[in-house]
């Protein structure tokens, strides 16, 4: 791809193609941050969840 039509471009479509850019980047580590706080934040409360039966489980097993 031949940069060339960057360098001839007028400054409107520069700067259009600057901010285009900087919103897409922005955009992407935004999405990137929310995936992984739902990863971890799933990940948390799926081991609470396992410790809460297991504790259950250990408790209905001992004898009263």
């Amino acid at each position: 791809m031949n940069i060339n039509w960057f360098n001839d471009s007028p400054i409107r479509v520069k700067l259009i193609s600057i901010m285009t850019l900087t919103a897409m980047l922005a955009l992407l580590l935004v999405t990137a941050g929310v995936v992984i706080n739902e990863y971890f934040t799933k990940k948390n409360e799926t081991e609470k969840q396992l410790v809460l039966i297991a504790d259950i489980m250990v408790w209905n097993i001992q004898p009263h």
